[in-house]
């Protein structure tokens, strides 16, 4: 069943934000809708993802330090608004690509001896040019146009 809007003359309140529909019914028609979440959440789905990690050398320690710090400049958050712990992050996207990452730590921390801090922020690196060339991209289309 889906609602649409705020009926409240048959007390029915619908918050439609996002993919959630949420219906509230009530004996009476409430005076003002009560307040919505900021952004529903769905719980993580566990079963097996349609990607995977390219077999690449080099490719899961990169995917790693990307996920390290992006973990550690705050972009996640568990689904009650409470910061994850690296754990917790690296096994959500061990999810998402069919790895078990459950070992990230250690490889982060044992890939550390054999590279300096230029060479293991090489993917950064990389990233940043990757990125710089979508923007020149999208430029240029817009020229095009």
């Amino acid at each position: 069943m889906k609602v649409e809007g705020i009926l409240q003359n048959n007390g029915i309140i619908n918050d439609h934000s996002d993919s959630v529909n949420t219906v509230i019914v009530t004996d009476k028609a409430p005076e003002t809708a009560p307040a919505a979440d900021p952004k529903p959440r769905k719980a993580p789905s566990k079963t097996k993802s349609a990607i995977q990690l390219k077999d690449f050398k080099g490719n899961k320690i990169g995917f790693l330090r990307v996920i390290k710090a992006l973990h550690k400049d705050g972009y996640f958050e568990t689904l009650d608004g409470g910061r994850p712990t690296e754990e917790e992050v690296f096994a959500a996207f061990g999810i998402a690509v069919n790895e078990n990452l459950d070992d990230a730590p250690g490889q982060l921390s044992s890939n550390r001896k054999d590279n300096t801090p230029e060479t293991r922020a090489d993917v950064f690196d990389r990233l940043k040019k990757i990125y710089k060339e979508y923007e020149q991209d999208i430029d240029d289309k817009k020229k095009e146009k």
